[in-house]
């Protein structure tokens, strides 16, 4: 006799919506406020609700697996260069450009594939999510950018430096006795 109940269960879990940690339709709105909260002079910053919704965000980023290998003390450097960025640029979220339509904004329409002189590509943001995402992603790209290339050039002075005091080294490229104290 087959037990049934695990396949209407497995048909159950396949009508359920996975839920996203972050509803971008909410984050899209409160952005919106705010922003024009700003316009109107009402504030300067973002609120303390908007910034944790942004940490949340960059968290979830910065815990995937491109990332896994950072150590603790270089993704508090993400953590910190992406809060700068956020805070620059956080108003700068252009709603009418997002394609979800929550102001009655005409959105546009984009090119699509059959469109006339259009690359394929719609011309649209995703919303306040997708906004967010990106400004944690190329904080953190940049910033593995700027160490890498920090990297390379303390490597270069070191085989410059190797280079110009050989007498300095032996042939495993270890000191000799000239860097030790002297009795």
């Amino acid at each position: 006799m087959k037990d049934n109940s695990k396949s209407e269960n497995l048909g159950d879990l396949k009508k359920i919506k996975k839920n996203n940690y972050m509803d971008d339709e909410d984050l899209t709105k409160l952005l919106i406020k705010e922003i024009n909260d700003v316009k109107e002079k009402v504030k300067k910053t973002p609120s303390d609700d908007l910034t944790k919704k942004f940490l949340i965000i960059h968290k979830h980023i910065v815990s995937r697996s491109n990332f896994s290998g950072y150590s603790d003390d270089y993704k508090v450097e993400f953590l910190s260069k992406a809060q700068m960025k956020f805070i620059r640029n956080w108003y700068k979220f252009k709603p009418e450009k997002s394609k979800h339509n929550f102001n009655s904004v005409d959105t546009g329409s984009g090119t699509g594939s059959g469109g006339s002189g259009g690359s394929g590509i719609k011309n649209e943001l995703k919303g306040a999510f997708n906004f967010f995402s990106l400004i944690s992603w190329t904080s953190i790209t940049d910033e593995i950018k700027k160490l890498n290339k920090q990297k390379s050039n303390q490597e270069k002075f070191l085989d410059i430096y190797r280079e110009n005091n050989k007498s300095c080294f032996n042939q495993d490229n270890q000191e000799n006795n000239f860097f030790q104290e002297q009795p």
